[in-house]
Protein backbone atom coordinates (compact mmCIF):
# COMPACT_ATOMS: atom_id res chain seq x y z
CA UNK A 1 0.00 0.00 0.00
CA UNK A 2 1.30 3.71 -0.97
CA UNK A 3 0.83 6.16 1.41
CA UNK A 4 0.85 9.34 -0.75
CA UNK A 5 -2.49 9.45 -2.72
CA UNK A 6 -1.88 11.82 -5.54
CA UNK A 7 -5.36 13.28 -7.22
CA UNK A 8 -4.99 14.50 -10.92
CA UNK A 9 -7.44 16.56 -12.47
CA UNK A 10 -6.92 15.84 -16.61
CA UNK A 11 -10.07 17.80 -17.69
CA UNK A 12 -12.70 20.37 -16.71
CA UNK A 13 -16.23 19.54 -15.88
CA UNK A 14 -18.99 22.52 -16.58
CA UNK A 15 -21.48 22.49 -13.96
CA UNK A 16 -24.18 25.01 -12.41
CA UNK A 17 -23.30 26.90 -9.47
CA UNK A 18 -25.63 25.20 -6.97
CA UNK A 19 -24.03 21.69 -8.05
CA UNK A 20 -20.43 23.38 -8.41
CA UNK A 21 -21.06 24.33 -4.11
CA UNK A 22 -22.34 20.76 -3.60
CA UNK A 23 -19.66 19.01 -5.48
CA UNK A 24 -16.71 21.04 -3.33
CA UNK A 25 -18.99 20.16 -0.04
CA UNK A 26 -18.46 16.78 -0.68
CA UNK A 27 -15.03 16.72 -1.74
CA UNK A 28 -14.05 19.17 1.44
CA UNK A 29 -15.67 15.75 2.95
CA UNK A 30 -13.69 13.30 1.86
CA UNK A 31 -10.77 15.01 2.35
CA UNK A 32 -11.06 15.56 6.08
CA UNK A 33 -12.23 12.25 6.62
CA UNK A 34 -9.13 10.75 4.54
CA UNK A 35 -6.54 12.96 6.76
CA UNK A 36 -8.20 11.81 9.80
CA UNK A 37 -7.93 8.64 9.15
CA UNK A 38 -4.40 9.03 7.96
CA UNK A 39 -3.58 10.49 11.27
CA UNK A 40 -4.68 7.64 13.40
CA UNK A 41 -3.47 5.39 10.57
CA UNK A 42 0.48 3.75 12.38
CA UNK A 43 1.29 3.17 8.54
CA UNK A 44 0.70 7.35 8.01
CA UNK A 45 2.14 8.21 11.21
CA UNK A 46 5.81 6.16 10.55
CA UNK A 47 5.57 8.33 6.77
CA UNK A 48 5.62 11.30 8.66
CA UNK A 49 7.53 11.05 11.73
CA UNK A 50 10.62 12.19 12.04
CA UNK A 51 13.02 9.17 11.51
CA UNK A 52 15.18 8.43 14.40
CA UNK A 53 18.84 7.54 14.63
CA UNK A 54 18.88 3.85 14.51
CA UNK A 55 16.63 3.01 12.07
CA UNK A 56 17.53 0.89 9.37
CA UNK A 57 16.16 -0.52 6.13
CA UNK A 58 17.20 -4.27 4.56
CA UNK A 59 17.16 -4.39 0.68
CA UNK A 60 17.59 -7.08 -1.70
CA UNK A 61 19.67 -6.41 -4.72
CA UNK A 62 18.31 -8.09 -8.10
CA UNK A 63 20.67 -8.57 -11.48
CA UNK A 64 19.12 -6.46 -14.31
CA UNK A 65 21.70 -8.41 -16.42
CA UNK A 66 21.41 -12.03 -16.79
CA UNK A 67 22.76 -13.15 -19.96
CA UNK A 68 25.84 -14.51 -19.33
CA UNK A 69 24.81 -15.69 -16.25
CA UNK A 70 26.88 -13.49 -13.79
CA UNK A 71 25.43 -12.43 -10.49
CA UNK A 72 25.38 -9.28 -8.58
CA UNK A 73 28.72 -7.77 -6.59
CA UNK A 74 25.75 -7.43 -3.88
CA UNK A 75 23.44 -10.29 -2.18
CA UNK A 76 21.97 -7.49 0.46
CA UNK A 77 22.27 -3.90 1.47
CA UNK A 78 21.52 -2.61 4.67
CA UNK A 79 20.65 1.40 5.29
CA UNK A 80 21.42 2.68 8.94
CA UNK A 81 20.13 5.90 9.90
CA UNK A 82 22.39 8.19 11.86
CA UNK A 83 22.27 11.61 13.89
CA UNK A 84 22.50 14.46 12.88
CA UNK A 85 25.05 16.89 12.91
CA UNK A 86 26.48 20.38 11.91
CA UNK A 87 29.23 20.89 9.41
CA UNK A 88 30.25 24.49 8.66
CA UNK A 89 26.96 25.82 9.54
CA UNK A 90 24.27 23.47 7.68
CA UNK A 91 22.54 20.52 9.07
CA UNK A 92 23.71 16.76 7.88
CA UNK A 93 23.25 13.83 9.05
CA UNK A 94 25.30 10.64 9.44
CA UNK A 95 24.50 7.36 7.32
CA UNK A 96 25.86 3.67 6.93
CA UNK A 97 25.12 1.53 4.00
CA UNK A 98 26.53 -2.32 4.65
CA UNK A 99 27.02 -4.26 1.53
CA UNK A 100 26.90 -8.28 2.20
CA UNK A 101 28.46 -9.46 -1.41
CA UNK A 102 27.46 -11.94 -3.26
CA UNK A 103 29.27 -15.11 -2.49
CA UNK A 104 30.75 -13.76 0.30
CA UNK A 105 32.68 -10.39 1.54
CA UNK A 106 31.13 -7.26 3.21
CA UNK A 107 32.19 -3.53 3.12
CA UNK A 108 30.70 -0.23 4.11
CA UNK A 109 30.74 2.80 3.34
CA UNK A 110 29.62 6.31 6.17
CA UNK A 111 28.17 9.14 5.29
CA UNK A 112 27.80 12.59 6.33
CA UNK A 113 25.43 14.05 4.18
CA UNK A 114 22.70 16.25 4.00
CA UNK A 115 20.21 13.60 3.20
CA UNK A 116 20.04 9.93 3.43
CA UNK A 117 19.51 8.27 0.09
CA UNK A 118 16.04 6.21 -0.24
CA UNK A 119 14.50 8.43 2.74
CA UNK A 120 12.08 11.09 1.99
CA UNK A 121 11.10 12.76 -1.08
CA UNK A 122 14.00 13.33 -2.58
CA UNK A 123 16.49 11.18 -4.75
CA UNK A 124 19.64 13.04 -4.03
CA UNK A 125 21.81 13.09 -1.08
CA UNK A 126 22.92 16.63 -1.46
CA UNK A 127 26.04 18.06 -0.06
CA UNK A 128 28.77 15.50 1.83
CA UNK A 129 30.96 16.59 4.59
CA UNK A 130 32.99 13.24 5.40
CA UNK A 131 32.94 9.89 3.70
CA UNK A 132 34.37 6.77 5.53
CA UNK A 133 35.05 3.60 3.24
CA UNK A 134 35.28 0.21 5.44
CA UNK A 135 36.79 -3.04 3.72
CA UNK A 136 35.58 -6.14 5.40
CA UNK A 137 37.78 -6.45 8.84
CA UNK A 138 40.28 -3.85 7.90
CA UNK A 139 40.42 -0.55 9.72
CA UNK A 140 38.29 2.32 8.13
CA UNK A 141 39.19 4.81 6.09
CA UNK A 142 38.63 8.45 5.45
CA UNK A 143 39.13 10.39 1.99
CA UNK A 144 39.83 14.17 2.96
CA UNK A 145 39.87 16.44 -0.12
CA UNK A 146 43.53 18.64 1.34
CA UNK A 147 42.33 21.54 -0.98
CA UNK A 148 39.06 21.94 0.64
CA UNK A 149 39.09 20.20 4.10
CA UNK A 150 35.86 17.95 3.22
CA UNK A 151 35.20 14.78 2.09
CA UNK A 152 36.65 13.32 -1.03
CA UNK A 153 34.78 11.46 -2.91
CA UNK A 154 35.16 8.58 -5.39
CA UNK A 155 36.04 9.48 -9.29
CA UNK A 156 32.82 7.20 -10.63
CA UNK A 157 29.45 9.16 -10.63
CA UNK A 158 29.22 8.77 -6.72
CA UNK A 159 25.68 9.58 -6.48
CA UNK A 160 24.29 8.51 -9.60
CA UNK A 161 25.83 4.85 -9.29
CA UNK A 162 27.80 3.84 -6.18
CA UNK A 163 24.73 4.85 -3.74
CA UNK A 164 21.13 3.44 -3.33
CA UNK A 165 18.88 6.03 -5.54
CA UNK A 166 15.19 5.77 -5.14
CA UNK A 167 13.62 5.03 -8.57
CA UNK A 168 11.82 7.62 -10.26
CA UNK A 169 8.41 5.03 -10.16
CA UNK A 170 9.50 4.02 -6.93
CA UNK A 171 6.18 2.83 -4.61
CA UNK A 172 6.96 3.92 -0.85
CA UNK A 173 6.40 2.22 2.08
CA UNK A 174 6.60 4.13 5.20
CA UNK A 175 9.48 7.02 4.84
CA UNK A 176 11.14 4.80 2.35
CA UNK A 177 11.32 4.11 -0.91
CA UNK A 178 10.56 0.60 -2.14
CA UNK A 179 12.49 0.34 -5.16
CA UNK A 180 15.89 1.90 -6.44
CA UNK A 181 19.16 1.28 -8.01
CA UNK A 182 22.87 0.73 -6.76
CA UNK A 183 25.56 0.01 -9.26
CA UNK A 184 23.62 -0.96 -12.54
CA UNK A 185 21.24 -3.24 -10.39
CA UNK A 186 18.00 -2.56 -8.69
CA UNK A 187 16.89 -2.56 -5.27
CA UNK A 188 13.95 -4.29 -3.88
CA UNK A 189 13.13 -3.37 -0.12
CA UNK A 190 12.83 -6.50 2.42
CA UNK A 191 12.61 -5.20 5.41
CA UNK A 192 12.83 -1.97 7.86
CA UNK A 193 12.21 -0.84 11.13
CA UNK A 194 12.10 2.82 12.92
CA UNK A 195 14.51 1.42 15.55
CA UNK A 196 17.34 0.14 16.44
CA UNK A 197 21.17 1.00 16.64
CA UNK A 198 23.46 3.07 14.77
CA UNK A 199 26.98 1.30 15.20
CA UNK A 200 29.53 3.49 16.66
CA UNK A 201 32.08 5.04 14.67
CA UNK A 202 35.61 3.21 14.77
CA UNK A 203 39.03 4.93 14.46
CA UNK A 204 39.19 5.51 10.61
CA UNK A 205 42.79 6.01 8.55
CA UNK A 206 42.70 9.52 7.86
CA UNK A 207 44.13 10.06 4.40
CA UNK A 208 44.68 13.71 3.44
CA UNK A 209 44.89 13.91 -0.39
CA UNK A 210 45.71 16.35 -2.53
CA UNK A 211 43.39 16.20 -5.90
CA UNK A 212 45.15 20.12 -6.95
CA UNK A 213 48.90 18.91 -7.73
CA UNK A 214 49.41 15.62 -8.92
CA UNK A 215 52.71 14.45 -9.13
CA UNK A 216 53.33 11.42 -10.83
CA UNK A 217 55.66 9.31 -13.02
CA UNK A 218 54.41 7.72 -15.97
CA UNK A 219 55.37 3.68 -15.33
CA UNK A 220 55.62 1.09 -12.40
CA UNK A 221 59.07 0.43 -12.85
CA UNK A 222 62.52 2.63 -12.74
CA UNK A 223 66.05 2.30 -14.22
CA UNK A 224 68.97 0.48 -12.67
CA UNK A 225 71.22 3.55 -12.86
CA UNK A 226 71.61 6.60 -10.79
CA UNK A 227 72.98 8.67 -13.66
CA UNK A 228 71.98 9.52 -17.02
CA UNK A 229 73.36 7.80 -19.87
CA UNK A 230 73.67 8.93 -23.97
CA UNK A 231 73.12 8.10 -27.18
CA UNK A 232 71.13 5.07 -28.66
CA UNK A 233 71.47 2.67 -25.63
CA UNK A 234 68.60 2.15 -23.48
CA UNK A 235 67.98 1.95 -19.61
CA UNK A 236 68.14 -1.15 -17.27
CA UNK A 237 64.60 -1.25 -16.03
CA UNK A 238 62.87 -2.92 -13.32
CA UNK A 239 59.69 -3.07 -11.45
CA UNK A 240 59.28 -0.59 -8.95
CA UNK A 241 59.58 -2.38 -4.54
CA UNK A 242 57.24 -1.60 -1.93
CA UNK A 243 60.53 -0.13 -0.11
CA UNK A 244 60.30 2.50 -2.97
CA UNK A 245 57.43 3.38 -2.76
CA UNK A 246 57.86 4.79 0.61
CA UNK A 247 60.76 6.73 -0.68
CA UNK A 248 58.46 7.90 -3.32
CA UNK A 249 55.55 8.92 -1.34
CA UNK A 250 58.20 10.46 1.40
CA UNK A 251 59.56 12.62 -1.43
CA UNK A 252 56.27 13.94 -2.04
CA UNK A 253 55.27 11.68 -5.24
CA UNK A 254 51.14 11.05 -5.34
CA UNK A 255 50.18 9.89 -8.19
CA UNK A 256 51.24 6.05 -9.72
CA UNK A 257 50.17 3.80 -12.07
CA UNK A 258 50.23 0.27 -11.07
CA UNK A 259 49.74 -3.29 -11.08
CA UNK A 260 47.51 -5.56 -8.88
CA UNK A 261 50.49 -6.25 -6.44
CA UNK A 262 51.70 -2.48 -6.40
CA UNK A 263 48.13 -1.44 -6.00
CA UNK A 264 47.77 -3.52 -2.54
CA UNK A 265 50.66 -1.91 -1.34
CA UNK A 266 49.81 1.77 -1.90
CA UNK A 267 45.85 1.77 -1.96
CA UNK A 268 45.79 2.80 2.14
CA UNK A 269 48.40 5.22 1.26
CA UNK A 270 48.08 8.83 0.79
CA UNK A 271 48.50 8.99 -2.87
CA UNK A 272 46.22 8.24 -6.37
CA UNK A 273 46.62 5.60 -8.30
CA UNK A 274 45.75 4.08 -11.42
CA UNK A 275 45.55 0.60 -11.93
CA UNK A 276 43.99 -1.11 -15.39
CA UNK A 277 44.51 -5.03 -14.52
CA UNK A 278 42.16 -5.49 -12.97
CA UNK A 279 40.88 -9.59 -12.53
CA UNK A 280 40.91 -10.92 -8.69
CA UNK A 281 40.51 -7.11 -7.76
CA UNK A 282 38.40 -6.18 -4.94
CA UNK A 283 34.62 -5.14 -6.82
CA UNK A 284 33.25 -3.16 -6.01
CA UNK A 285 35.30 -1.99 -3.13
CA UNK A 286 37.55 -0.44 -5.66
CA UNK A 287 35.26 1.67 -6.95
CA UNK A 288 34.32 3.36 -3.74
CA UNK A 289 38.15 4.26 -2.71
CA UNK A 290 38.03 8.15 -3.59
CA UNK A 291 41.69 7.48 -4.40
CA UNK A 292 41.83 5.36 -7.28
CA UNK A 293 41.54 7.07 -10.73
CA UNK A 294 40.97 4.49 -13.03
CA UNK A 295 42.46 2.28 -15.83
CA UNK A 296 43.57 5.42 -18.28
CA UNK A 297 46.29 7.79 -17.04
CA UNK A 298 46.53 10.13 -20.52
CA UNK A 299 46.03 10.08 -23.76
CA UNK A 300 49.42 10.52 -25.43
CA UNK A 301 50.15 13.23 -27.92
CA UNK A 302 47.08 13.67 -30.52
CA UNK A 303 48.49 16.18 -32.20
CA UNK A 304 51.37 14.90 -33.12
CA UNK A 305 49.28 11.97 -35.01
CA UNK A 306 47.74 15.21 -37.32
CA UNK A 307 51.19 16.73 -37.37
CA UNK A 308 53.02 13.62 -38.79
CA UNK A 309 50.97 11.48 -40.00
CA UNK A 310 48.96 11.08 -43.53
CA UNK A 311 45.49 12.60 -42.08
CA UNK A 312 46.06 16.28 -43.10
CA UNK A 313 46.78 15.44 -46.80
CA UNK A 314 43.34 16.07 -47.92
CA UNK A 315 43.05 19.63 -45.69
CA UNK A 316 42.16 22.48 -47.92
CA UNK A 317 42.86 25.05 -45.20
CA UNK A 318 44.09 25.25 -41.26
CA UNK A 319 40.98 25.03 -40.22
CA UNK A 320 40.52 21.50 -41.23
CA UNK A 321 43.28 20.38 -39.38
CA UNK A 322 42.24 22.16 -36.53
CA UNK A 323 38.59 20.13 -36.70
CA UNK A 324 39.83 17.02 -37.72
CA UNK A 325 42.05 17.24 -34.36
CA UNK A 326 39.19 17.85 -32.52
CA UNK A 327 37.32 15.15 -33.53
CA UNK A 328 40.29 13.02 -32.89
CA UNK A 329 40.94 13.73 -29.42
CA UNK A 330 36.71 13.05 -29.11
CA UNK A 331 36.60 10.03 -30.47
CA UNK A 332 39.62 8.85 -28.93
CA UNK A 333 38.34 9.12 -25.29
CA UNK A 334 34.83 8.70 -26.27
CA UNK A 335 34.98 4.77 -27.49
CA UNK A 336 35.55 1.87 -26.01
CA UNK A 337 37.77 -0.06 -27.93
CA UNK A 338 41.14 1.70 -27.70
CA UNK A 339 43.72 1.62 -24.67
CA UNK A 340 43.08 5.76 -24.21
CA UNK A 341 38.97 5.74 -24.43
CA UNK A 342 37.45 7.12 -20.97
CA UNK A 343 35.58 3.80 -21.19
CA UNK A 344 38.23 1.46 -20.97
CA UNK A 345 37.74 0.94 -16.94
CA UNK A 346 33.59 -0.36 -17.78
CA UNK A 347 35.66 -2.91 -20.68
CA UNK A 348 38.56 -4.18 -18.37
CA UNK A 349 36.01 -4.92 -15.27
CA UNK A 350 33.59 -6.25 -17.68
CA UNK A 351 36.16 -8.54 -19.06
CA UNK A 352 37.47 -9.82 -15.57
CA UNK A 353 33.75 -11.14 -15.18
CA UNK A 354 32.03 -8.45 -12.93
CA UNK A 355 27.71 -7.83 -13.98
CA UNK A 356 27.90 -3.79 -14.29
CA UNK A 357 24.36 -4.29 -15.11
CA UNK A 358 23.29 -0.86 -16.85
CA UNK A 359 25.97 1.07 -15.29
CA UNK A 360 28.16 2.82 -17.43
CA UNK A 361 31.62 4.21 -15.74
CA UNK A 362 32.95 7.24 -17.48
CA UNK A 363 36.97 7.76 -16.30
CA UNK A 364 36.42 11.80 -15.81
CA UNK A 365 40.02 12.92 -15.41
CA UNK A 366 42.07 11.71 -18.54
CA UNK A 367 44.75 14.53 -19.76
CA UNK A 368 46.44 14.41 -22.86
CA UNK A 369 49.86 14.27 -22.64
CA UNK A 370 51.58 16.31 -25.67
CA UNK A 371 54.50 17.17 -27.31
CA UNK A 372 52.83 20.02 -29.75
CA UNK A 373 51.29 22.05 -26.80
CA UNK A 374 50.36 24.23 -29.97
CA UNK A 375 47.41 22.87 -30.37
CA UNK A 376 46.23 22.64 -26.86
CA UNK A 377 43.32 25.29 -28.03
CA UNK A 378 41.53 23.04 -30.17
CA UNK A 379 42.29 19.28 -28.25
CA UNK A 380 40.80 21.12 -25.37
CA UNK A 381 37.85 22.29 -27.30
CA UNK A 382 36.54 19.34 -28.02
CA UNK A 383 35.51 18.97 -24.01
CA UNK A 384 36.80 15.06 -23.62
CA UNK A 385 40.08 15.21 -21.85
CA UNK A 386 40.54 16.99 -18.58
CA UNK A 387 43.46 18.71 -19.21
CA UNK A 388 47.06 18.94 -21.27
CA UNK A 389 50.35 17.98 -20.12
CA UNK A 390 53.32 19.63 -22.20
CA UNK A 391 56.15 17.21 -22.65
CA UNK A 392 59.41 19.28 -21.46
CA UNK A 393 62.37 18.73 -23.28
CA UNK A 394 63.33 22.21 -22.14
CA UNK A 395 66.53 23.54 -23.83
CA UNK A 396 67.39 27.19 -23.70
CA UNK A 397 69.50 26.96 -26.64
CA UNK A 398 67.49 25.37 -29.54
CA UNK A 399 64.33 27.87 -28.34
CA UNK A 400 66.04 31.18 -29.00
CA UNK A 401 67.79 28.98 -32.25
CA UNK A 402 64.07 28.94 -33.77
CA UNK A 403 63.62 32.58 -33.33
CA UNK A 404 66.31 33.33 -35.85
CA UNK A 405 64.04 31.53 -38.78
CA UNK A 406 61.45 34.23 -38.93
CA UNK A 407 64.16 37.35 -37.80
CA UNK A 408 63.15 38.12 -34.20
CA UNK A 409 65.98 38.59 -31.74
CA UNK A 410 65.92 36.08 -28.72
CA UNK A 411 69.01 36.29 -27.50
CA UNK A 412 68.05 38.25 -24.34
CA UNK A 413 65.67 35.61 -23.28
CA UNK A 414 66.32 33.75 -20.38
CA UNK A 415 64.81 30.42 -18.77
CA UNK A 416 61.61 32.08 -16.78
CA UNK A 417 60.67 33.69 -20.64
CA UNK A 418 61.02 30.49 -22.33
CA UNK A 419 58.63 28.89 -19.78
CA UNK A 420 56.18 31.73 -20.18
CA UNK A 421 55.98 31.12 -23.67
CA UNK A 422 55.54 27.35 -23.55
CA UNK A 423 52.84 27.61 -20.49
CA UNK A 424 50.81 30.58 -22.38
CA UNK A 425 49.83 27.91 -25.16
CA UNK A 426 48.27 25.48 -22.17
CA UNK A 427 47.07 28.33 -19.95
CA UNK A 428 44.97 30.30 -22.25
CA UNK A 429 43.58 27.06 -23.74
CA UNK A 430 42.95 25.37 -20.35
CA UNK A 431 41.47 29.25 -19.13
CA UNK A 432 39.09 29.20 -22.14
CA UNK A 433 37.43 25.39 -21.84
CA UNK A 434 37.50 25.34 -17.90
CA UNK A 435 39.68 22.71 -17.79
CA UNK A 436 43.68 21.62 -16.24
CA UNK A 437 47.20 21.80 -17.09
CA UNK A 438 50.83 20.88 -16.26
CA UNK A 439 54.11 19.96 -17.33
CA UNK A 440 55.81 16.91 -17.67
CA UNK A 441 59.98 16.69 -17.48
CA UNK A 442 61.64 14.62 -19.82
CA UNK A 443 65.44 12.99 -20.04
CA UNK A 444 66.37 15.47 -22.57
CA UNK A 445 65.56 18.57 -20.67
CA UNK A 446 68.58 20.50 -19.28
CA UNK A 447 68.77 19.70 -15.70
CA UNK A 448 69.00 23.16 -15.13
CA UNK A 449 66.11 24.82 -16.10
CA UNK A 450 64.01 21.75 -14.54
CA UNK A 451 63.50 22.94 -10.95
CA UNK A 452 62.44 26.01 -12.43
CA UNK A 453 59.87 24.04 -14.88
CA UNK A 454 58.55 22.51 -11.93
CA UNK A 455 58.39 25.55 -9.12
CA UNK A 456 56.87 28.06 -11.88
CA UNK A 457 54.14 25.62 -12.93
CA UNK A 458 53.48 25.23 -9.80
CA UNK A 459 53.05 29.08 -9.30
CA UNK A 460 50.81 29.26 -12.12
CA UNK A 461 48.34 27.12 -11.26
CA UNK A 462 49.47 23.56 -12.76
CA UNK A 463 47.55 20.23 -11.67
CA UNK A 464 49.97 18.10 -13.52
CA UNK A 465 53.57 17.69 -12.55
CA UNK A 466 54.49 14.38 -14.18
CA UNK A 467 57.92 12.60 -15.29
CA UNK A 468 58.41 10.50 -18.55
CA UNK A 469 59.82 7.08 -17.89
CA UNK A 470 61.44 4.75 -20.43
CA UNK A 471 62.10 4.82 -23.90
CA UNK A 472 65.84 5.72 -24.57
CA UNK A 473 66.11 9.45 -23.94
CA UNK A 474 63.28 10.45 -23.17
CA UNK A 475 63.43 8.72 -19.82
CA UNK A 476 64.42 10.78 -16.68
CA UNK A 477 66.02 9.02 -14.50
CA UNK A 478 64.60 7.76 -10.86
CA UNK A 479 66.74 9.90 -8.84
CA UNK A 480 66.65 13.19 -10.66
CA UNK A 481 62.84 12.29 -10.39
CA UNK A 482 62.92 11.96 -6.47
CA UNK A 483 64.85 15.24 -6.41
CA UNK A 484 63.10 17.20 -8.70
CA UNK A 485 59.95 16.59 -6.47
CA UNK A 486 61.76 17.18 -3.17
CA UNK A 487 62.74 20.76 -5.12
CA UNK A 488 58.75 21.28 -5.62
CA UNK A 489 57.71 20.27 -2.42
CA UNK A 490 60.10 22.49 -0.68
CA UNK A 491 59.04 25.43 -2.83
CA UNK A 492 55.28 25.07 -2.19
CA UNK A 493 55.82 24.86 1.66
CA UNK A 494 57.17 28.07 1.45
CA UNK A 495 55.10 29.58 -1.60
CA UNK A 496 51.61 28.15 -0.77
CA UNK A 497 49.61 28.97 -3.63
CA UNK A 498 45.96 30.66 -4.43
CA UNK A 499 43.20 28.33 -5.72
CA UNK A 500 44.27 27.03 -8.74
CA UNK A 501 41.04 28.99 -10.57
CA UNK A 502 42.12 32.22 -9.70
CA UNK A 503 45.76 31.35 -11.04
CA UNK A 504 44.05 30.47 -14.26
CA UNK A 505 42.61 34.00 -14.63
CA UNK A 506 45.42 35.69 -13.86
CA UNK A 507 46.47 36.78 -17.34
CA UNK A 508 45.77 39.85 -17.85
CA UNK A 509 46.40 40.02 -22.06
CA UNK A 510 45.00 37.03 -24.49
CA UNK A 511 46.41 36.66 -28.06
CA UNK A 512 43.92 35.52 -29.95
CA UNK A 513 45.12 33.93 -33.36
CA UNK A 514 42.37 33.41 -36.23
CA UNK A 515 40.90 30.07 -36.42
CA UNK A 516 42.88 26.95 -37.69
CA UNK A 517 46.31 28.70 -37.29
CA UNK A 518 49.28 27.40 -35.18
CA UNK A 519 52.56 28.45 -33.86
CA UNK A 520 54.83 26.01 -34.91
CA UNK A 521 58.20 25.55 -32.58
CA UNK A 522 60.12 25.42 -34.95
CA UNK A 523 58.72 27.84 -37.32
CA UNK A 524 57.68 25.39 -39.95
CA UNK A 525 54.71 25.15 -42.05
CA UNK A 526 51.33 25.33 -40.39
CA UNK A 527 50.39 22.00 -39.16
CA UNK A 528 54.09 20.42 -41.00
CA UNK A 529 52.19 21.06 -44.23
CA UNK A 530 53.72 22.53 -47.03
CA UNK A 531 50.19 23.91 -48.32
CA UNK A 532 50.26 26.10 -45.05
CA UNK A 533 54.40 26.88 -45.40
CA UNK A 534 55.36 30.16 -44.46
CA UNK A 535 55.93 31.78 -47.51
CA UNK A 536 52.45 30.56 -48.66
CA UNK A 537 49.69 32.85 -49.07
CA UNK A 538 46.45 32.41 -47.40
CA UNK A 539 42.80 33.09 -47.96
CA UNK A 540 43.54 37.03 -47.70
CA UNK A 541 46.89 36.86 -50.08
CA UNK A 542 48.98 37.29 -46.87
CA UNK A 543 51.72 34.46 -46.47
CA UNK A 544 51.20 32.47 -43.23
CA UNK A 545 54.17 33.26 -42.09
CA UNK A 546 53.29 37.05 -41.52
CA UNK A 547 50.59 36.44 -39.09
CA UNK A 548 52.19 33.74 -37.25
CA UNK A 549 54.94 36.32 -36.98
CA UNK A 550 52.68 39.35 -35.90
CA UNK A 551 51.24 36.89 -32.88
CA UNK A 552 55.15 36.26 -32.05
CA UNK A 553 56.05 39.72 -31.90
CA UNK A 554 52.73 40.18 -29.45
CA UNK A 555 54.14 37.47 -27.05
CA UNK A 556 57.44 39.04 -26.93
CA UNK A 557 56.52 42.57 -25.88
CA UNK A 558 54.69 41.39 -23.34
CA UNK A 559 57.64 39.30 -22.13
CA UNK A 560 59.89 42.21 -22.36
CA UNK A 561 57.37 44.67 -20.08
CA UNK A 562 56.31 41.10 -18.03
CA UNK A 563 52.75 40.97 -18.56
CA UNK A 564 51.10 38.05 -18.40
CA UNK A 565 49.32 36.60 -21.19
CA UNK A 566 47.29 33.60 -22.82
CA UNK A 567 47.45 32.13 -26.38
CA UNK A 568 44.44 31.62 -27.62
CA UNK A 569 41.89 31.41 -30.79
CA UNK A 570 39.43 33.31 -32.07
CA UNK A 571 36.31 30.76 -31.96
CA UNK A 572 32.73 31.00 -32.79
CA UNK A 573 31.80 29.42 -29.78
CA UNK A 574 34.28 30.43 -27.26
CA UNK A 575 34.01 34.36 -26.01
CA UNK A 576 37.41 35.35 -23.74
CA UNK A 577 36.57 37.45 -20.58
CA UNK A 578 38.29 38.37 -17.37
CA UNK A 579 41.31 39.71 -19.81
CA UNK A 580 42.62 43.71 -19.50
CA UNK A 581 43.51 43.31 -23.22
CA UNK A 582 42.41 40.75 -25.95
CA UNK A 583 44.94 41.40 -29.13
CA UNK A 584 43.13 39.91 -31.84
CA UNK A 585 45.64 38.82 -34.65
CA UNK A 586 43.51 38.90 -38.07
CA UNK A 587 44.12 36.94 -41.46
CA UNK A 588 45.79 39.89 -43.27
CA UNK A 589 48.41 39.97 -40.82
CA UNK A 590 47.37 43.51 -38.63
CA UNK A 591 46.57 43.20 -35.09
CA UNK A 592 43.88 44.59 -33.62
CA UNK A 593 43.48 45.37 -29.81
CA UNK A 594 40.37 45.23 -27.51
CA UNK A 595 40.54 46.23 -23.87
CA UNK A 596 38.33 43.81 -22.16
Amino acid sequence: MDSEIHVSMRSKTIVSRPAEVAWLAKLFALTAIIAISCLSSPFCSAAKAAVKPGAWAKYKMLSTYAYRGEKPALDTVMLRVGPSQKFRGRKYRWWQMDCEKTGGGSFSARVLSERVPMLGGKRFIGRVARYILKEGEESPVEYVNAERGQALLPQFAFRRHLLPRASSSSSRVGPLAAQGTLLGQMLALWEWSGEGEFPPQEEALVLNLDPGLLIGTGRNFRDTLDHRITGDKNYPYRRFTKEEYDEMIEAGINYFTVDPEQGEWIRSRPVFYEQRDLKGVRFPEILYRSNYFGAVQFVDEPGVYIYWGDAKKDAKRPADLAELLRLRVWRTLKTGKNSYSSLRLERSLRDAGFNLGFMQLVEPDIPIWETMINTSFYQLQSGAASGIIHEGRYRLDSFRASFKKIEIDAEWLGEKEMLLYYNAFMRGAARAWEKDWGISIYGQADTAVSPLAVTLAYDLGARYIWYWTSDHGHHLPYREQLDLTRHLRAHQKAHPRKSRKQLLRAAKVAIALPQGYVIDFGFGPLWASNDFAMDKLNDKGVPYGDVVKAAVKEAIGCLKKGESFDFIVNSRDFQPSGYDRIVHIRLDGTVETAQD
